[in-house]
């Protein structure tokens, strides 16, 4: 005589299931009640209106972490963000010259840098995209079948995007603008973030991408219109080229000249760049960013003549500058 015994499904007395999934970029959370369960097992609730400001609305929240100076929790995700740059803006009308937020701890996709034997799985998981196949055995557990993937999630494309602004700026700016403008730092990444979202496979053309105009004005490097050793016709406008405004209520543009005996220079900050003067153009009161102005630089023995023609009006300004002086 034989016997065989099935195993038996219970059912839970738990009113609630949830799920918190920490990733290495955004991190969100799911939860099933138990009367949803019952009746239809994939109703899960998850949280779509994380917003980020403006036209950014998710289903995640990025992995930033916000604590007091005094180690306490203080915000997580956007609110994180957003609070931490309400801080660094609020230090910027400072008298006394204090840095409060810097007082804080601000932590922004932390996850890789959780070096702990036990979360070493979810930490390769974090950092690559990954494809499973599982299947459900009797127990209502999942096994793992196969699990493939590399280096291709969205930290890549966001490293190779820092990468791209470093290139175009300088390392030297891009850490300045990370130090001083917390706040346009935050806009430009949520900004970067709204784009990746938008392009698709199939989209085809151009995305245009604005970039804080405190960046700009970061960028103390130099627009070279004369090189050493380039011969030049004396008393003939030399190259021209073509400026514009970087805030729209600007009514006038400022040009500072500089020299250097290097053959490829870069920062007007280096020691071997010298400050010859400084040359004002108005430009017309239009809340316009497309007003260009086009300087063009004239030799004569040991003076230099700047001209300047604003665009539209055609109306010039010109400063001269002695090398001997």
């Amino acid at each position: 005589m034989s016997s065989s015994s099935k195993t038996k499904k219970t059912v839970s007395n738990k009113l609630v299931v949830a799920a918190i999934d920490v990733g290495t970029t955004f991190s969100g959370y799911a939860f099933s009640m138990n009367y949803d369960f019952n009746e239809n097992p994939s109703k899960i609730h998850i949280n779509c209106r994380w917003i980020g400001g403006g036209q950014l609305i998710t289903n995640k929240t990025p992995t930033v972490l916000l604590l007091n100076p005094d180690r306490t929790f203080k915000a997580f995700g956007y609110d994180a963000e957003s609070q931490y740059a309400e801080l660094a803006e609020q230090d910027a009308e400072r008298d006394d010259g204090k840095l409060f937020h810097k007082e804080h701890f601000y932590f922004r996709r932390f996850k890789m840098k959780l070096y702990k034997t036990k979360y070493l799985y979810q930490i390769l998981v974090g950092r690559r995209q990954k494809t499973y196949l599982s299947k459900v055995i009797d127990d209502g557990h999942l096994k793992e079948l196969v699990a493939s993937g590399g280096a291709w999630g969205g930290t890549m494309v966001d490293k190779a995007f820092e990468d791209f602004i470093i290139k175009l700026f300088g390392i030297k700016s891009y850490e300045e603008f990370k130090k001083n403008h917390v706040e346009d730092l935050v806009d430009l990444q949520r900004e970067f973030e709204l784009k990746k979202r938008s392009i698709s496979v199939s989209k085809e053309g151009k995305e245009t991408l604005r970039l804080p105009v405190t960046l700009k004005k970061c960028k103390d490097i130099f627009a070279i219109h004369v090189k050493k050793g380039q011969e030049l016709v004396v008393g003939q406008a030399q190259s021209t080229s073509r400026y514009s405004k970087l805030e729209e209520d600007q009514i006038s543009l400022y040009f500072d000249i500089y020299t250097s005996p290097e053959e490829d220079p870069k920062f007007v900050d280096s020691a071997e760049c010298t400050f010859l003067g400084k040359l004002e153009v108005e430009v017309p009161h239009e809340k316009s960013r497309a007003i260009g102005v086009f300087v063009s630089m004239i030799f004569g023995g040991t003076e230099l003549t700047v001209i300047a023609k604003e665009e539209k009006s055609g109306k010039t300004t010109k400063a001269a500058f002695n090398f001997l002086k």
